[in-house]
């Protein structure tokens, strides 16, 4: 069972956008400076963490209990313009991704990301609203030869995003390389 959450609402709260880089990346790097965005963020931004323990319905007990996996998590349902229904799960350790209720990958310590290639993000999100094609960016996977459309599309949703216009060349830099197949 899921507790399916107002998706609009929880998108307006900046604190949201902020937890979901610092969380959802899990192999995103600066190369030049050998931060990982989760570090830049902490570094930079401070988010509520009442609200991030209330959003993922932290529990120390359900850590021991069930490695921090509910049976109820918070969960956003979108439909997408291509027909298709992207599902994800908020878990206190880890986000699951979801098209068409079949699992596609998840962004926790037991990691499984760049499910889809580019050019299948494009098909399900081309038309989609910019929080849609964020949202489902972390399981996209770059070939070398996408980077430079890739690296356009990030800065175009960065621009929309609450984080300070000067990291956004470091955020982007971040999310290639977690992106990257290479």
């Amino acid at each position: 069972m899921r507790n399916l959450i107002d998706v609009e609402k929880t998108m307006a709260i900046s604190d949201f956008w902020i937890f979901f880089f610092a969380t959802n990346f899990p192999n995103a790097l600066d190369c030049k400076t050998d931060r990982t965005l989760t570090e830049m963020i902490e570094e930079k931004y401070s988010v509520s963490r009442d609200w991030v323990n209330t959003f993922t319905q932290y529990d120390k007990n359900m850590l021991i209990i069930n490695d921090g996996y509910l049976e109820n998590p918070n969960t956003f349902k979108i439909q997408l313009f291509s027909s298709n229904v992207l599902t994800i799960e908020f878990h206190s350790g880890d986000t699951i991704y979801f098209i068409n209720d079949e699992k596609l990958g998840c962004t926790g310590p037991h990691f499984f990301i760049q499910k889809i290639s580019f050019l299948h993000y494009c098909e399900l999100v081309s038309l989609d609203r910019w929080e849609n094609k964020v949202l489902l960016l972390p399981m996209v996977r770059i070939s070398r030869n996408e980077k430079e459309m890739f690296k356009k599309l990030i800065y175009e949703l960065l621009i929309k995003l609450p984080f300070d216009q000067d990291d956004n060349a470091f955020i982007q830099n971040a999310v290639i390389k977690n992106c990257s197949s290479e």
